[in-house]
């Protein structure tokens, strides 16, 4: 997870903001999770954060978010409230208080996937 976002640090394709901030998020979001820094997925919904975290950072982020019938239907889980409290508690890394609304579909949806993917991690063990 660390070689990955020090090469996206190192091209500048990430800043040192969201650099530091998703190495601590990683962190958290792994024991929390019950998931590997070295899951594929994991890695990439890091990736996908440290992007959002400078897209809203510079103020451009994106305009359009998840489909509404999918965010429903993760809204409906019964672990949307434990995913939406550790996507309040990832943002304290980064000192954001407040995220788009189209932002927060896929941080709330990247975080879903992984509570799933961390539940199915700990089930085949």
């Amino acid at each position: 997870m660390k070689e990955r976002l020090a090469l996206l640090r190192q091209a500048d394709v990430i800043s040192q903001h969201a650099y530091t901030g998703t190495l601590e998020a990683a962190q958290f979001l792994s024991g929390h999770l019950n998931i590997d820094t070295r899951n594929e997925q994991f890695q990439m919904a890091m990736t996908h954060l440290a992007r959002a975290i400078d897209r809203i950072t510079a103020g451009e982020p994106i305009s359009n978010g998840l489909d509404p019938e999918l965010l429903g239907e993760i809204y409906q889980d019964d672990a949307y409230e434990q995913i939406s409290a550790l996507n309040l508690a990832t943002l304290t890394f980064y000192d954001i208080a407040a995220v788009p609304e189209a932002e927060n579909s896929f941080l709330i949806s990247n975080l879903f996937s992984l509570f799933c993917a961390g539940q199915f991690e700990e089930e085949a063990c």
